[in-house]
């Protein structure tokens, strides 16, 4: 019953996140500091989730059952990184570096590399394995640096 409240409660907020998309000043107003908040906001999330992994993995806190919670959240949202960077939103307080723009096939791939290891990661998620979510953890990391090395500036 548990899960099956999760799995309603995750319905509900990716269904209403796709609706404020939809609505006038949203992040597709083409604002590009609307456009910057709402990619950062993404990116913070996957990250949380990642670092919430990853201290499961360690041993450092979380059990087996809220790392895969986590998994299933960072498969899901990992399937929006496509849309989050628009033309024009380049520009102002962001380590998204001009290549996104000026090479579009290359950052494709590396986003759809992302999404795939991300994927992977959720499926294990969905069997409940979490010596599988582990397994994946590696290959969704490696994705996540093919893209930060290139298209995102040094921090």
């Amino acid at each position: 019953m548990r899960e099956h409240n999760f799995l309603l409660t995750a319905a509900l907020g990716v269904f209403l996140g796709s609706l404020l998309l939809t609505v006038p000043g949203s992040a597709n107003a083409g604002d590009p500091a609307i456009d910057i908040k709402y990619r950062q906001s993404t990116m913070k999330a996957i990250g949380g989730h990642m670092g919430a992994i990853v201290a499961t993995v360690k041993g450092q806190a979380g059990t087996d059952t809220q790392m895969i919670a986590h998994a299933r959240a960072l498969a899901t949202t990992a399937t929006t990184v496509d849309g989050i960077f628009p033309k024009g939103s380049g520009q102002g307080e962001t380590e998204a570096l001009p290549e996104i723009w000026k090479n579009p096939a290359e950052f494709t791939k590396v986003v759809q590399a992302f999404q795939s290891a991300a994927a992977a990661m959720g499926a294990a998620a969905d069997k409940g394995d979490a010596g599988a979510v582990k397994a994946a953890l590696g290959a969704l990391g490696k994705s996540c640096g093919g893209c930060h090395k290139v298209f995102r500036k040094k921090k």
